[in-house]
């Protein structure tokens, strides 16, 4: 009896181990992703253009203005995901987003990032990055 106890704690456990690994497994991030953000903050009125597709650059911007950019995420898995964004850097009090994104199989999101001045920012350059983390939906 003491034998056949010990066996059904230990398949029990073993289900536990295994479930806890596969658990973890899938919340693994399947890519990261991480892009340069800045924006020149300015007293005069005037408008900078950024052609730059590589980063999130909003340019020249003065107080009271916005900017608006965004990143596509194309979803090529057969599987929903998630994407949640981190943002570092003193460019963060200044982005409006979300902060997770669900995007259906096969489905192209676009992300948008707004950047809006108040009358209380210092002049100067904020930058930072903006981190992407792909997960399981």
């Amino acid at each position: 009896m003491k034998r056949f106890s010990y066996s059904i704690f230990g398949i029990s456990f073993l289900i536990l181990i295994i479930s806890l690994v596969g658990f973890f497994l899938y919340r693994l991030p399947l890519q990261k992703e991480s892009f340069y953000a800045s924006v020149n903050i300015v007293d005069d009125n005037l408008i900078g253009f950024n052609a730059d597709s590589n980063d999130l650059n909003f340019g020249t911007i003065s107080r009271g203005e916005s900017s608006l950019r965004k990143i596509v995420i194309d979803n090529k898995y057969d599987f929903p995901i998630i994407a949640v964004v981190e943002i570092d850097g003193d460019i963060e009090q200044l982005l409006n987003f979300d902060k997770e994104f669900y995007i259906d199989k096969y489905e192209k999101k676009s992300i948008p990032f707004n950047v809006f001045v108040d009358y209380n920012v210092l002049e100067g350059n904020y930058s930072g990055n903006v981190s992407f983390k792909i997960l399981r939906g």
